[in-house]
């Protein structure tokens, strides 16, 4: 396909003794231990300024040992940013692959003028205008204002119910910041195999305080899951929380809930006014030898709050929320990797909040939350799905990339 151009008055590169047809190595590792089928792939190739025309075509192919398949690799490529003489400076490279626990696989980034492509679209995603005003992705809506973010999900039955729906934070005073109603919306991504949304915009407390927020929604096509992160900058540290209000509409109860921790922390809502929290706070975060770091998973009910399990572990972020007929899979990123308070809230309303609070005033602050939407009976390999969702393929292009590019190589 052809890179995407953006801007007016590029140079033109002439390149008489150079290859029509250069090469980029991409190693693909799993490292979890977890199967993967269809999984979704994200590679970025770095490039020397003037190495890449914006006018060139790239495609992507799979590595064999063999060499006797070397069809081109359905991929959604586009110029991510630019040196200052336009040509690319990062190539991004979304694609899926089916991989096994511990295997390796290595695909070439083929670019020049040399590069002959369909031109078709892979089939995937699509986003589209909503009747609302709204931006429709698959199965998901999305509001253009940020705050409800997620506006539907319908799998089976609509997921998404009524109560506070996008991210907030949280001052030092307890004083709430949510998002203005207009934010600024850019398109990253169109599919069609990985959409992605930018909302920049202010959190605004009730004093008329603001800090300024990003967030960024992604999808990819082969996987019903949202990943959805907030990047606050707070020089003067009035935050302390920063945190994901989502509502679902489970239907019936009772609703099973389960928590990823040492023992795998399971029970059930029965009723609107039952409530389950799992709070983590990590001292010495993981994976330091010395980390040190409790849980505790409490149950609200009838106006009573009590103490259902407790640990000395980081736990793993991650668990499951479903009805009779719908799932709700979730996880956050980087859980118990910094000093703080963790915490996990699942309410029989429907109301589900994820948070962080660090352990100290800090200017920027950061959470990532995934939903995997799936539907009852739960498929084949849906249970690994937040471990897979918290544990991405690692991707690395050739070493002397990163070199030639002026950039520090990534670590083994």
């Amino acid at each position: 396909m052809l890179i995407a151009a953006h801007g007016v008055g590029f140079p033109v590169w002439a390149q008489p003794s150079s290859p029509a047809v250069e090469r980029v190595s991409v190693l693909v590792t799993e490292t979890a231990g977890i199967r993967r089928f269809f999984y979704p792939v994200h590679a970025r190739v770095p490039f020397s300024a003037g190495q890449l025309s914006p006018t060139e075509s790239a495609r992507l192919r799979r590595d064999h040992d063999d060499h006797d398949d070397d069809a081109e690799v359905p991929s959604q490529i586009s110029a991510e940013s630019h040196w200052p003489d336009g040509s690319v400076q990062w190539l991004s490279v979304h694609f899926n692959t089916s991989i096994g626990p511990g295997e390796s696989q290595t695909y070439q980034v083929e670019y020049g003028s040399g590069i002959e492509v369909s031109g078709a679209r892979p089939r995937g995603l699509t986003l589209v205008e909503a009747g609302d005003g709204g931006l429709q992705v698959g199965s998901l809506r999305l509001s253009r204002r940020g705050e409800p973010l997620v506006a539907s999900v319908a799998y089976r039955d609509e997921a998404i119910g009524e109560g506070r729906n996008g991210f907030r934070a949280t001052g030092r005073g307890g004083e709430i910041y949510r998002l203005t109603a207009s934010p600024d919306l850019e398109i990253l991504k169109d599919g069609p195999l990985y959409v992605e949304l930018r909302y920049s915009g202010q959190l605004v407390s009730e004093a008329g305080a603001t800090v300024p927020v990003v967030v960024t929604v992604g999808m990819p096509n082969s996987k019903s899951w949202i990943k959805m992160q907030a990047t606050v900058d707070d020089p003067a540290a009035r935050v302390r929380e920063l945190s994901l209000d989502l509502p679902f509409a489970l239907g019936p109860h009772p609703w099973v809930w389960d928590f990823g921790t040492e023992r795998w922390t399971y029970g059930s809502l029965r009723g609107e006014r039952e409530t389950v929290e799992l709070t983590n706070v990590v001292t010495v975060p993981a994976p330091s030898s010395s980390s040190s770091s409790a849980w505790e998973v409490r149950l609200q009910t009838d106006g009573r709050d009590q103490l259902y399990e407790s640990g000395q572990s980081v736990v793993g972020g991650w668990g499951h929320l479903q009805s009779g007929g719908e799932v709700v899979a979730f996880g956050m990123e980087g859980f118990g990797t910094q000093p703080g308070t963790y915490r996990v809230t699942l309410g029989g309303s429907g109301q589900t909040t994820f948070a962080f609070t660090p352990s100290r005033p800090t200017r920027e602050h950061r959470l990532i939350v995934y939903n995997h939407y799936v539907s009852n009976p739960v498929q084949i390999g849906a249970a690994t799905s937040p471990s897979s969702m918290l544990n991405p393929l690692r991707v690395v292009c050739d070493r002397e990339r990163y070199v030639a590019a002026g950039l520090e190589p990534p670590t083994p």
